[in-house]
This record gives C-alpha cells, structure tokens and sequence, in this order.
C-alpha cells in the first residue's frame, strides 16, 4: 500500500505480539489409537479423584464419564472438562490454582496429530503416565491458613460462649442459664447447649466469619475502601 504521496510505504509489524505457550504442542505417540485409549482410562482416574476431593455430586461424574462418543471425542471431553472444572492440565499434569494460571503455565489448548503407525509407549509416554500417577496420589486439599485461624478464633469464642451460659450449683449439678435446666456436669451442660440452643452459636460463628471478611476486604487492594459504604443502621 502507498501513502505520503507515493514515498513511502507501509510494512506490516507486529505491534502486540501474542503470548508464548498459547498452545502445547505434544508428542506424535500421544496421538495413536492405542495412547488414546490409555488416556481415556487414564483421564477417567483423574476425573473421578478430582470430583471427589472436591465434592462434585457422583451424578455429574458419571453423566460426564458415561457419554456415548468415539474414543477420540469422548477424550477431548473429559480433557476439557479437567480443565475447565479443575483447572487441570491432563497432559503437563500441571494443576493450576486458576484458569489464568494454567493458561500461562499450559497455554490455551493442546495440540496433537493422530498417528497410527507411532509407538504409544515411548519415554515420554512413560513420564506423562508417572506424572499422573504422582498427580493422583498426592493430590489433597489443604485448608488455607487464614480459614484455620477463623476456625480456631470460632472454637475459642463459642467455648467462652458455652461457659458463660453454664453455671455451677455445686460438684455435682450444673445449670444452663439459657432454660435453667439442671446437669450432673458442665460437659452435658456444653452438650445440651449445642444440640438445643444452636442460635448464639451459630451468631458467634457468622460474627467470626464477618470479621474476616471485613479484614479480607480491606487488605484488598482491588476493592474500594469500605468507607465508602458505611453500614446500614440496625
């Protein structure tokens, strides 16, 4: 193309160059007919351990697993799915805590070339299959640290609960002050009040959970301050 009157002329240039490792490029064996077919059992293990560490209803896990398809499509499927409900990546075993990372980390999609004449069981055949089985008996759910902290300020405030409403007769009678029932010890008492007074204790619980929250948002850099929307009046 011309411009400036015939003097000059423009050149294409690549002003925002994509990202690299958009895709994953795998092996040609990891495409023939016999690797499939490993992989689909393969990936199967990982969709069902995954499902239940983290609660997915059985119903969903066999709906997905037990979809009529071809080999090839039924794979592609479950892949997906360990990626976008898991953030899963099956063939770089990488498990990402969210799908920006596992994009970042894995690209957007894998790419592979059906082959029938490939070996399905070369070296790097034989990693993918450690790292899944590395993948499937270690992978665990660790509560983060902050929620251990609010459940363990949530047992402290609900003990002090539980012995504020709990009053000594003498060694051997105890009183809930909430009906005034009468037991043989503050243990049946402590019993007593969680089994029939739910209602200060499940108070004390969201109290503990608001106050984290409010914390959480404050030391959020992307949430506006919280001066800005001042408290209902009770």
């Amino acid at each position: 193309a011309l411009c400036g009157g015939g003097r000059a002329r423009a050149r294409p240039a690549l002003v925002d160059p994509a990202q690299q490792g958009d895709a994953l490029v795998l092996p040609p064996e990891m495409g023939s007919q016999e690797r499939m077919q490993k992989d689909l059992a393969l990936s199967e293990r990982v969709v069902r351990a995954l499902d239940i560490l983290f609660g997915v209803p059985p119903d969903t896990t066999e709906a997905l697993l037990r979809t009529p398809a071809p080999t090839e499509r039924k794979l592609d499927l479950q892949l997906m799915y360990l990626r976008r409900v898991h953030n899963f990546c099956f063939y770089s075993a990488i498990w990402a805590e969210d799908p920006w990372a596992l994009r970042e980390r894995c690209g957007a999609l894998c790419v592979v070339r059906s082959e029938r004449s490939v070996a399905a069981n070369s070296e790097r055949v034989k990693a993918h299959e450690e790292r899944i089985d590395e993948l499937l008996a270690s992978a665990k759910l660790d509560d983060p640290p902050e929620l251990a902290a609010i459940m363990d300020e949530v047992a402290i405030r609900v003990n002090n609960l539980l012995n504020q409403k709990t009053r000594e007769i003498n060694p051997t009678r105890f009183e809930c002050l909430v009906c005034k029932k009468h037991f043989k010890n503050a243990a049946y008492v402590h019993k007593h009040l969680r089994k029939v007074h739910t209602d200060d204790l499940s108070a004390v619980e969201k109290d503990v959970f608001h106050e984290a929250a409010v914390v959480a948002l404050e030391k959020d850099a992307n949430v506006p301050s919280l001066k800005f929307f001042p408290m209902p009046a009770s």
